[in-house]
């Protein structure tokens, strides 16, 4: 009773309105809930879980939602009569739970969405583990209770909660499945979690040919974030030095600092390893470093590119990553370098139209 006690306080925006959910349907959870005086004999249930780092488990989903039915673990032999998808989907300021229940014909007999406005995701595990009961005891009611429901238990008012679609409803009000529908049973392996939306930080090794004389090599940074899970905007600096090219009595050095903007969109964005198409816009400055000369005197170009290349990316442990982003590059501007000794000019370095570029990275993302 004391857990339904800070649902419900908790529902009635005891935290500062951080929850929206109205009155009557907090009260009715509660009512329904605190209406089980006796063991609710309801049916065993399966679970598949879907989830990100730091929410709940999906053991402690069962054993939070057994609780609620008041059923211990050792009462619960038979095989399971229900079936549940859950998932859990981070948002700005919270996470959005889903359910689905289907019959062990394959039946849909109900779904619920409810959002947690909570920074940790561990907040859900009260919520979320009371709506699964409520609908799990509204498809089989506690022993002596009708078959069907009425509607004030079976059906809460949560036409103003967040993120609720439908009601949960009784097997008997739903119209029976085509004959042609073959009996389904719901898979127990769990789906791959949702693509992560917090911004990321990259450490770059740089490898460039086109720009610089020879192959540039150079480091870099990158920080990158998710525009509604598949839009990818990223900002990249790095600084690469070039091959030095002798001429007369000296040599020059060439360096090269830019700053890149790049754009891409998820094309696998649940799959192990994540795949990201990406147009980028570079600019910078290519620097000479003159040594050997009586005259030293270095010179700085503006430099442009336009490229296209492919992001990928995989999980090393949770917030870690690593990743290989490989480029093609269409050079924009492209000054000539000179070097004059006495009446003797020398040509030094022009880049190429065309150019290549690759980064490799670890990177973190940050909670």
């Amino acid at each position: 009773m004391e857990a339904y006690r800070r649902v419900f306080s908790d529902a009635l925006g005891s935290d500062g309105g951080a929850r929206t959910w109205k009155w009557t349907t907090a009260i009715g959870a509660w009512l329904l809930c605190a209406s089980w005086t006796t063991t609710a004999h309801a049916a065993p249930f399966d679970l598949t879980w879907s989830a990100p780092e730091g929410c709940p488990s999906r053991p402690e989903m069962i054993a939070a939602t057994r609780a609620r039915l008041g059923v211990s673990d050792a009462e619960v032999e038979e095989a399971p009569d229900l079936f549940v998808r859950g998932a859990v989907v981070a948002e700005p300021g919270g996470f959005l739970v889903s359910f689905r229940v289907e019959d062990a014909a394959g039946v849909d007999v109900g779904e619920r969405e409810l959002r947690v406005q909570q920074r940790d995701c561990r907040a859900i595990e009260e919520p979320a583990a009371l709506v699964l009961a409520t609908m799990i005891s509204v498809v089989r009611p506690p022993d002596g209770a009708p078959a069907t429901p009425p509607a004030s238990s079976a059906q809460l008012d949560t036409r103003d909660a967040p993120g609720s679609r439908a009601p949960v409803t009784a097997p008997g009000s739903r119209p029976p499945p085509p004959s042609r529908s073959p009996p389904r049973r719901p898979s127990s392996a769990p789906s791959a979690p949702p693509p992560s939306s917090r911004p990321a930080l990259d450490a770059l090794a740089v490898a460039s040919i086109g720009a610089l004389p020879g192959a540039g090599l150079g480091v870099g940074l990158r920080t990158s974030f998710a525009v509604r899970e598949r839009l990818v905007l990223g900002l990249e600096t790095a600084f690469e030095a070039g091959a030095s090219v002798r001429a007369g009595r000296g040599e020059v050095g060439f360096q090269l600092l830019s700053a890149s903007l790049l754009a891409g969109v998820r094309v696998l964005p649940d799959a192990a390893l994540e795949l990201v198409p990406v147009v980028a816009l570079r600019a910078g400055v290519l620097r000479t470093a003159p040594s050997g000369f009586q005259v030293v005197k270095a010179e700085a170009h503006p430099m442009a590119f336009a490229g296209l290349g492919t992001l990928l990316r995989a999980s090393l442990a949770p917030r870690l990553h690593a990743e290989v982003m490989p480029q093609a590059e269409l050079v924009l501007v492209r000054d000539v370098f000179q070097a004059t000794e006495g009446r003797t000019t020398y040509r030094l370095h022009q880049p190429s139209y065309v150019g290549a570029r690759l980064t490799i990275g670890i990177g973190y993302e940050f909670p």
